[in-house]
């Protein structure tokens, strides 16, 4: 795990024409191979018009005071296709039946890795499973397949976070079938 530590951010002005007060700070990530980095991340706090720097350093204090308090996991940046070809397949897939093999195979290639291959692991929440399983239902496909989908990505969510891919809870948890 990364070390705690407290960050105060960088308060800057920014900008001529409408300056605005942006702070920024390091962030916590975790790197494709596993191990922990560190990115710059900023945010604008609010016109100089609006808050003289002592108001903008407060409302950067509340912004940072989640992270300080060690209440924010850092977030993974690979992919949900590379989560699936360098991990999931070659340590889940062996403890499985062959049968089961064929069937998340034919799954992931055709319907899942399609949908949300491209997105980061940590970007794909609920309401982005509950749409896809929508999605699938309106396409003609039935309640068992979508059901298989569901669970499918279920286990994927499980895995990562069990090998801490994903900090937050299981996105396919909470979807619901029509």
């Amino acid at each position: 795990m990364a070390r705690r530590r407290y960050q105060k951010g960088n308060i800057r002005k920014r900008g001529k024409r409408n300056p605005v007060w942006e702070l920024q700070w390091w962030a916590d990530i975790i790197q494709p191979d596993g191990s922990f980095g560190r990115k710059r991340e900023s945010r604008i706090l609010g016109t100089v018009s609006e808050m003289n720097r002592r108001q903008a350093m407060k409302a950067a204090e509340e912004l940072l005071r989640p992270l300080n308090l060690g209440k924010i996991t850092p977030f993974s940046n690979i992919l949900f296709r590379e989560f699936i070809e360098k991990n999931f397949i070659p340590n889940a897939f062996p403890i499985l039946k062959l049968s089961t093999r064929k069937r998340y195979r034919f799954a992931l290639d055709k319907h899942l890795l399609p949908a949300f291959g491209e997105q980061r692991l940590c970007d794909i929440g609920t309401l982005n499973i509950q749409s896809f399983v929508i999605q699938k239902m309106d396409g003609g496909l039935g309640w068992e397949a979508v059901n298989h989908f569901r669970n499918l990505l279920s286990k994927i969510f499980a895995t990562a976070k069990k090998w801490e891919y994903f900090p937050g809870d299981n996105p396919a948890a909470g979807v619901e079938l029509p």
